[in-house]
């Protein structure tokens, strides 16, 4: 069984295309819509996105599409949502769990080379982009990520897929440590390596339209500061880190 998790406050109609091509490539690739399971956390104070996500999780219903639904009628947070959509799954150890945000624009089969690349080992976190994570609490992706002082990787939270029994030995999927969005992706991979996992990058036909869909207001800018210290405090990156935390791979499968 596959459930892939979309957290959604509706805005800019981004989760329609989504959903649309989630459920069209998974068809192509696998002739129906057997074993996938979509769990979506809608949250927004807009009754009229509200009803929209609803209507069009029903309509794919009518076409084989299971899916669970969890209404909120206002906004709650990126990671509350992820948790509750985590807690939505009935995944056992061996089903497959996929987190896929609503801006994601899906070009091709991103579900079988995510299975790939978890299913014959225990303790795979994988997905469509890695960075390294510096003492600061930064993601760093081009050569500054080499230098000594920058050990850790991290699997961006916009897609990924590990086992039900990964993310069980993790601990789950979120520390609600974190509020609202930005550095709970970085806590779920030392997690992983923690427990004695690895991370592993794979080349997939996803384009993420990442910040263009959010507004950077000052209220943002500070959580993300709260949360980027939070990070730094839990995992005493400074003082260089857990000491598993390199259990990773970039080479792209």
């Amino acid at each position: 069984m596959i459930w892939v998790i979309i957290p959604t406050c509706g805005a800019n109609g981004c989760f329609d295309d989504t959903l649309e091509a989630l459920v069209q490539n998974y068809k192509a690739r696998y002739g129906s819509l057997k074993n996938l399971v979509v769990v979506v956390v809608s949250n927004t104070d807009e009754t009229s996105s509200l009803e929209r996500v609803g209507a069009n999780l029903r309509r794919w219903k009518l076409n084989g599409l299971d899916y669970r639904l969890y209404e909120v009628p206002r906004s709650i947070g990126y990671v509350r949502a992820v948790d509750i959509g985590w807690r939505l799954c009935e995944a056992a150890d061996n089903d497959y769990v996929a987190m896929l945000n609503d801006d994601v624009v899906i070009k091709g089969d991103w579900v079988t080379p995510l299975i790939s690349a978890v299913a014959h080992k225990p303790g795979v976190l994988a997905g469509a982009s890695m960075k390294h994570l510096g003492p600061d609490g930064y993601g760093y992706s081009d050569s500054r990520c080499w230098k000594p002082q920058c050990h850790y990787a991290y699997v961006e939270g916009w897609c990924w897929m590990a086992r039900g029994d990964t993310l069980r030995d993790a601990g789950g999927v979120v520390d609600l440590g974190f509020k609202g969005s930005y550095c709970e992706d970085c806590d779920l991979s030392i997690r992983v390596a923690e427990s004695g996992g690895t991370l592993n990058q794979v080349d997939l036909p996803l384009e993420h339209k990442s910040h263009s869909t959010l507004q950077l207001t000052p209220e943002v800018q500070k959580m993300w500061d709260r949360n980027r210290q939070y990070l730094r405090e839990k995992w005493d990156l400074v003082n260089g880190g857990p000491k598993h935390a390199c259990n990773h791979t970039t080479d792209v499968v």
